[in-house]
């Protein structure tokens, strides 16, 4: 089967070296090395997210560009974090176009930035299978400051998109929901989040499977995250209200 496919990856550092080692396992980079030339891989933005448009049409342009020469081609899309919702405007830009796009694969989608679009699946997309991480109460309460003061690996505040369709008639979209870490819906999870290595490997398995009933000859692998111990935290000063310090040095518990 021909395919051409446009690839963004998550948010990450700055720097293009230190994004590269952060994400050489990550879901979207090991799908690009697989794929040679019938794929295009775009780093994720950084963290103002400032480049979110311009890398949503860099992906419309080099896809048109690619269909000069492979008209037969079929277009597939796939993107993490911000970058799935990258992905999603370089569909409505097609979709303007009247270009198809054969299948989507998206990786947790949040829209974090500052444009409209990238958050709805337009019409002309056939297919899309979504993995996102799950909302539960009791893992974003035990990983509050894990990896930070105020900072959540579950990334509660990042909340989610992509997750909606304009319907069709053939229109085949499903999202499932997995128990582990916004790093981990992306395959780049971290080592104090217990859950995250076996989520890694379901979400693994699931694309393997939808990726062979698609028609891409891609195998996605779960690397285990280094192992890391969970930071410690101190105890509550006192009882706390809602209005209250939780952690010493005044540092407020988000309310979730």
């Amino acid at each position: 089967m021909a395919f051409i496919l446009g690839i963004v990856d998550g948010t990450g550092p700055y720097s293009d070296t230190e994004y590269a080692t952060s994400m050489a396992n990550s879901f979207c980079k090991q799908t690009d090395r697989q794929c040679g030339m019938s794929s295009q891989y775009w780093r994720g933005p950084a963290a103002a997210g400032m480049d979110v448009l311009g890398t949503a049409r860099s992906v419309r342009d080099w896809i048109v560009e690619k269909r000069r020469t492979r008209s037969d081609a079929d277009v597939m899309l796939m993107g993490y974090s911000r970058g799935a919702s990258i992905v999603i405007m370089t569909a409505e830009y097609l979709n303007e176009l009247n270009v198809p796009v054969h299948s989507l694969w998206l990786f947790d989608a949040v829209a974090r930035h500052v444009y409209t679009g990238g958050e709805v699946i337009p019409a002309n997309v056939a297919y899309s299978r979504h993995a996102v991480r799950t909302d539960d109460a009791e893992m974003i309460r035990r990983y509050e400051g894990s990896i930070g003061v105020g900072q959540n690996p579950m990334r509660p505040s990042f909340g989610h998109t992509g997750m909606t369709a304009v319907r069709t008639p053939n229109g085949d979209h499903q999202h499932r929901v997995f128990r582990g870490s916004h790093g981990a819906l992306g395959g780049v999870g971290w080592g104090n989040v217990e859950e995250d290595p076996a989520c890694q490997r379901e979400i693994a398995g699931w694309m393997n499977r939808c990726f062979q009933a698609r028609g891409l000859p891609v195998t996605l692998t779960a690397v285990d995250p280094p192992a890391a111990p969970i930071t410690p935290r101190p105890p509550p000063l006192r009882a706390a209200t809602p209005t209250e310090p939780l952690y010493p040095g005044g540092v407020r518990r988000p309310l979730y």
